[in-house]
């Protein structure tokens, strides 16, 4: 059979398998990427018992931070650091 008159079956099969192996080789491509740690970037705030993250610590640019409530995030090992709202309280 030449090329011209493949199964439509056979041709999706073809098409489907190429499609696949390329999503696989972004996947491996994608793992071998170092991974930013947030965890390492999360500081604690005593007066507020609060944990915040500064997203330009990341790689970001946008100067914006994220707030997470007490009890979300545990603070064992965290940095102590004044949060924002703090900060400007003082």
């Amino acid at each position: 059979m030449d090329e011209d008159n493949i199964p439509i079956i056979e041709w999706i099969v073809s098409q489907t398998r190429e499609t696949y192996a390329k999503q696989i080789m972004r996947q491996k491509i994608r793992t071998r990427t170092p991974r930013l740690k947030v965890d390492e970037h999360i500081r604690y705030c005593e007066p507020c018992k609060n944990t915040w993250y500064d997203h330009r610590a990341g790689g970001g640019n946008s100067g914006k931070w994220s707030f997470n409530h007490k009890g979300t995030i545990p603070t064992i090992g965290k940095a102590r650091q004044l949060c924002p709202n703090c900060r400007g309280k003082k």
